[in-house]
């Protein structure tokens, strides 16, 4: 995966019951800020290259399924992104 790929990962889109993790376009509200003030910004993340939609299998590496499924369970509630603020918030 890229770098990008991973940042703007919803977790809805990791399927440990089918070992995938699916790369397609996302919506997404961020922090910026802008000479000291900290405002929300919205947008929409689609991955590079030709393929806009495509799987990743992770289903033969284990540490990374465990690690997933430890991370899912414990994730807060209003969580939406793997790498979020745990508020929903890129």
């Amino acid at each position: 995966m890229r770098e990008g790929e991973t940042l703007f990962l919803p977790y809805d889109h990791i399927n440990l019951d089918r070992g995938e993790i699916e790369i397609k376009g996302v919506d997404y509200v961020s922090k910026s800020r802008l000479n000291g003030t900290v405002a929300l910004k919205e947008g929409h993340w689609e991955p590079k290259g030709n393929k806009v939609y495509r799987t990743v299998d992770i289903s033969e590496n284990k540490q990374l399924l465990d690690f997933l499924r430890w991370d899912i369970e414990n994730k807060s509630p209003k969580e939406k992104f793997f790498m979020g603020n745990g508020q929903g918030v890129l």
